[in-house]
């Protein structure tokens, strides 16, 4: 019976090491990663956008109330943070609200680093 005991909690002890190893890293570890290597950490960039492909929603959302204003037709915007990009469009993060933009909108990415 000991022998048994013995084999139960090993098996325990290496599950509850592997759960927290893969708790770690993906509390700690993932949110950290790049994007370049996989992971999700949003990078800062402006983006200069054509102002006139924006609805009213999205220039509130990514100008600045004089930008808005503006006739110039491409505009840059307030600092945002890259969340994802895919052939199609990009996923953006922009004043705690998450917005979809089509890659045909932006003219050019800038980070802000």
């Amino acid at each position: 019976m000991s022998r048994l005991y013995r084999l139960i909690v090993l098996y325990l002890v290496v599950a509850l090491v592997v759960f927290l190893g893969i708790l770690y890293y993906v509390q700690e570890l993932y949110p950290r990663l790049p994007q370049e290597f996989g992971g999700v950490r949003p990078r800062c960039v402006y983006l200069d956008v054509t102002q006139a492909q924006l609805s009213e929603e999205m220039r509130i959302a990514l100008l600045t109330p004089n930008a808005a204003q503006s006739t110039q037709p491409v505009i840059r915007s307030i600092r945002v943070d890259e969340l994802y990009v895919n052939d199609s469009g990009v996923i953006i993060r922009a004043n705690n609200q998450v917005h979809e933009i089509t890659k045909d909108v932006i003219v050019s990415k800038t980070t802000c680093d």
